[in-house]
């Protein structure tokens, strides 16, 4: 600390040292970061056709919706 009627040491408090809100400024550093693209939410799927209550979550797909998305390990007409 400083005694009274003291100046802060110049070093420190210059008219050079800039703020976080200069140093991150778009116009200063020519990108804006907003268009840089997002982060999905942490629970977001690709898979979510439409929107799925909790209860739904929970339980997950029925046993028709995952046999329905099934595809054969052997396609017709190729040999074993």
């Amino acid at each position: 600390m400083t005694a009274r009627g003291e100046q802060p040491d110049q070093e420190l408090w210059s008219d050079e040292t800039i703020s976080a809100t200069e140093q991150l400024d778009e116009d200063e550093l020519g990108v804006d970061p907003l268009e840089e693209g997002m982060d999905p939410p942490d629970e977001w799927s690709g898979a979510d056709r439409y929107a799925v209550p909790p209860a739904d979550l929970r339980a997950g797909p029925s046993l028709g919706d995952r046999l329905a998305e099934e595809e054969p390990d052997i396609e017709p007409g190729q040999p074993d």
